[in-house]
């Protein structure tokens, strides 16, 4: 039934009150009313109602937007062209104001041309048509036709991809007329303001419809806004149409050379005026930045355009003038400002690389340029350069990719020697100090060849101990500098690793550097040692890297720093230390020198996997290094080792990891770092470890009946993958699989309303399952559980964390593929296609909640897996899917269309389809989260 007008006024008055409850109660009045269809009528007649207040009116405007936007669907076919004609009229009604109002009605009616599609042929040519004759509607004939480009890209209005691109193809054919009726208002205008929203008007057509060069050099708009760059209330507007005309002509030169010629002069001419603003002191720049930031996004368009020009004739006057005025730009000292050319520079280094002669004269440029970049990589002097915004790290990260860009015009040697030049005339400015380790890790990273010819790079690696190894006990602002300049200087090394192991002076001396800072103890201070830690941090990677690169002739200081460290070091970091230290022994050719390093290695390890049994903590910690250890290895034959690991294993590792289990049966993180070590342990000696497969097999059921954690799943897995294939071993692990099985479908039965809470029980449940789908299918074929773990399947499909969704979806999809195949016996065909259909309907589900990203990527996969396993019946299934989509989703008129894409034969029709519901189903739940705001 209608809502009489004074429930809407007082709905809405109640929301100004001073009582909370009275304007919850309102608001939620008004959300209901705004969903209803009753609200159409309502609105309209709010509009057209004389003493309504503006408020109201405003509600009012709104509510006929949202309708459009998202309940078009409640309009029949002949409710629209009555509408269109009420909002055309309103718009008259309220072309003097309120100015809100007006906003809203333009916005609802373009949006309305939108949704009507053909039923709107020419949109333009009848706005014109209803509003150009009378002087008195212009402000609103521009308002209009400045929204129907924003709209037609609006995607929170609820229409398909063919409508919308059908409606844009109309809007840009219809584009000429717009732009002559723009054209006319401006040679009719001196207002400011109506020269202002033409030009507004003008530009958001320009980014939308395409023009012809002729067009575009001809358009007195472009005349206009040349003519306004400078004026004081225009250049705003000005400065973003030429920015616009400019992004039109890049790479396009022979096309748009006509255009270039009218904009370029105009710019290199206020390049005075523009110079003298970057000159500012710093002060008074700031009041300037927002036109400083514009005039620099002018001249970097315009330096883009040109840089074929630049590559041809890099002397020619309006070039040289374009680029000083960049290099000022790119050196201001507002951060906002000197990063807009950034990309400029990196655009011209990759045009030069074909031009090289226009690249040799251009090298004083660019070494100017990176000359301006030193000081713009410092860190702030004023605080803690630990603790510096992520925008200043984002800004660096930018200047470090141009110095490489730099460095393909200059050469990295010549900016390699120019920064250690700079560097020595720097000498004792600790954050200087830090930039150029930052510079130079930029240009040696890439260029290590480079690093080789510049003799300087030796002296500053011998150099580097006595900055490295101070020893910072202060929590102070220059102890804090100091400690980044350390981290700088290891970043620098971790670029030069190859470089430094390749020489073993450099090699010995870094080691000792990365020693003494490993060794380092806590000093007591928390900020101090969370500086240390970061550094650190570094350090320990770098060894990782050193050792990876090639660390032999040090293997014994390696092993001596590795016991060294074993107490002393935080266990995330001693972990890199053993990665590398264990990587460098596993490259030792003579047996007994292998077998004395890896005594020394796995002996403290298997100690304190007895020793510390009772600590949870570190005996974790152990089973970490221990299977950093073993997981360099694969032995298998007669490797000599093979023999003296496999002892290892069944005499001292297993029994250990046997006894820890008992001890900490209930902590998952010991089960899950056990089980990791006896995978790599099988995996290293599978041989020697086939001895002890049916005891291990049987303390993994064990245990899992007892406590069902995911990590005795997985390591059933590794059984089977390492020897299934052994005939011997077949039947025991077939049994292992399915009693095993079983216990865990009956854990995740009980947990199906909650199946997130076992999120890791569910990767490693559907993982195994999915592993034995693609590798062993007789495993599958044989298991009783086979059709409660499908429709189990079926709810686990809505598991939101990436991994088990990830195992959920892959045995499903892998499964319906292989009940597609001739080898498959028939009643695992008829069981998985009693439940393909529920799958189709949870995955359309899954697109109406909106799930993450990593989700919607993978429903296109499997709902075409499912299809084009029955395409006899996936037009009944997919029609069954979509009785889940909300009202206006999908229209009744699109639905066949819809169906057909989504059961296509083509991966991508049912991708596409997917993103053009997905993007309907976010919009209507953005809609609903705000109304519960």
């Amino acid at each position: 039934p209608p809502v009489a007008m004074e429930q809407l006024i007082q709905a809405c008055q109640s929301l100004y009150g001073a009582d909370p409850n009275v304007r919850k109660q309102g608001d939620a009045w008004l959300r209901e009313w705004q969903a209803s269809p009753a609200a159409w009528g309502t609105a309209a007649a709010a509009l057209a109602t004389a003493g309504v207040p503006d408020q109201v009116k405003y509600l009012a405007a709104q509510t006929l937007r949202t309708k459009v936007q998202f309940d078009f669907h409640q309009l029949g076919d002949t409710d629209v062209p009555p509408l269109r004609d009420t909002l055309l009229q309103r718009v008259l009604d309220y072309k003097n104001g309120p100015a809100p109002v007006l906003t809203q009605l333009t916005v609802t009616l373009a949006d309305l041309a939108l949704q009507m599609d053909a039923g709107w042929p020419d949109v333009v040519g009848s706005l014109l048509e209803t509003l150009q004759g009378d002087p008195a509607n212009f402000t609103a004939l521009l308002a209009l036709l400045k929204a129907l480009p924003e709209e037609c890209e609006n995607m929170k209005v609820m229409c398909d991809f063919t409508k919308r691109q059908s409606t844009r193809d109309r809007l840009c054919a219809s584009a000429h007329k717009v732009f002559t009726v723009l054209a006319s208002a401006s040679q009719a205008t001196d207002d400011t303001g109506a020269c202002k929203r033409i030009l507004e008007c003008y530009l958001r057509w320009l980014k939308f419809a395409s023009m012809s060069a002729q067009e575009l050099e001809h358009s007195p708009l472009l005349a206009v806004a040349l003519r306004s760059v400078e004026h004081p209330l225009l250049s705003d507007v000005a400065a973003e149409v030429i920015v616009e005309t400019l992004k039109i002509c890049a790479g396009r030169m022979q096309e748009f050379g006509g255009v270039l010629q009218k904009v370029v002069p105009r710019i290199v001419g206020i390049a005075p005026q523009f110079v003298a603003l970057l000159q500012l002191p710093a002060e008074q720049a700031q009041s300037q930045q927002e036109v400083l930031c514009q005039f620099t996004r002018v001249f970097t368009e315009t330096g883009e355009c040109l840089c074929d020009v630049i590559a041809q004739q890099p002397g020619a006057t309006e070039v040289t003038e374009v680029l000083k005025v960049l290099l000022l730009a790119s050196s201001h000292h507002n951060r906002e400002v000197s990063q807009i050319p950034l990309m400029f520079w990196t655009v011209l280094a990759e045009h030069l690389q074909n031009a090289p002669t226009a690249m040799a004269d251009l090298v004083p440029t660019f070494q100017v340029l990176y000359v301006s970049m030193l000081p713009r990589a410092y860190l702030p002097g004023d605080e803690d350069p630990f603790l510096v915004d992520e925008e200043v790290h984002e800004y660096r990260s930018r200047i470090s990719a141009l110095v490489y860009d730099i460095a393909m015009v200059v050469g990295a040697p010549a900016l390699l020697q120019a920064t250690l030049e700079s560097m020595r005339q720097q000498e004792g400015n600790v954050l200087a100090q830090e930039a150029h380790f930052f510079l130079l890790a930029a240009i040696a990273a890439p260029a290590k060849g480079s690093v080789e010819s510049c003799p300087g790079m030796v002296d500053l690696v011998r150099g580097l101990p006595a900055l490295i190894q101070q020893a910072i006990t202060e929590d102070t602002l220059a102890a804090a500098q100091i400690a980044c300049a350390q981290r700088g200087a290891i970043d620098l090394l971790t670029s030069v690793s190859g470089w430094v192991s390749a020489q073993p002076e450099l090699l010995s001396t870094v080691l000792q550097i990365v020693g003494s800072i490993l060794l380092q103890r806590s000093t007591g201070n928390d900020s101090v040692d969370r500086r240390r830690d970061k550094v650190q941090s570094r350090a320990a990677a770098l060894l990782q890297q050193l050792c990876t690169a090639s660390a032999i002739p040090l293997v014994g200081s390696l092993i001596q720093l590795y016991h060294q460290t074993l107490s002393s070091l935080a266990a995330n970091l001693q972990l890199y230390v053993v990665e590398g230290v264990s990587y460098v022994v596993s490259k030792l050719d003579d047996p007994a020198q292998w077998q004395e390093a890896m005594d020394h290695l796995l002996g403290p390890l298997v100690r304190a996997l007895e020793s510390e049994r009772g600590n949870v903590s570190v005996f974790g910690d152990v089973l970490d290094k221990l299977q950093a250890v073993v997981r360099h290895y694969r032995m298998r034959g007669r490797d000599p080792r093979a023999a003296l690991v496999g002892k290892l294993v069944r005499e001292s590792i297993y029994p250990q990891i046997q006894l820890g289990l008992e001890a900490h049966s209930t902590d998952p993180k010991i089960v899950e770092k056990s089980c990791r070590v006896m995978k790599h342990c099988i995996r290293c000696v599978p041989d020697e470890c086939q001895g002890i497969m049916q005891q291990w097999g049987a303390c993994l059921l064990d245990r899992f009946s007892a406590h069902q954690h995911s990590s005795f799943v997985y390591a059933l897995e590794v059984l089977i993958v390492q020897y299934y294939e052994e005939p011997a071993a077949k039947g025991m692990l077939g049994e292992l699989f399915h009693r095993m099985t079983s216990v865990g479908l009956q854990t995740l039965s009980r947990m199906a309303a909650n199946l997130d809470e076992c999120r890791e029980l569910v990767e490693d449940y559907f993982g195994i399952f999915d592993r034995c789908v693609q590798n062993y299918p007789e495993l599958i074929c044989t298991s009783q559980i086979l059709p409660a773990t499908l429709e189990l399947a079926n709810t686990a499909l809505t598991v939101s964390q990436r991994d088990a969704a990830s195992a959920v979806f892959a045995f499903v999809q892998n499964i319906v593929q292989y009940a597609a195949t001739t080898y498959c016996p028939e009643a695992v065909k008829a069981v998985v296609a009693s439940v393909a259909p529920h799958n189709l309907r949870t995955a359309m589900g899954l697109v109406v909640s909106v799930p993450p990203y990593y989700i919607q990527n993978m429903i296109p996969s499997l709902m075409h897996a499912i299809c084009m396993s029955s395409p006899g019946q996936s037009q009944q299934w997919m029609s069954a899917a979509m009785a889940v989509l909300p009202p206006g989703v999908v229209s009744s008129a699109a639905l066949p269309s819809a169906i057909a894409q989504l059961t296509s034969s083509r991966l991508w029709d049912v991708e596409r389809a997917l993103s053009d519901i997905g993007y309907r189903c976010e919009q209507l739940v953005m809609r609903n989260r705000n109304a519960m705001k």
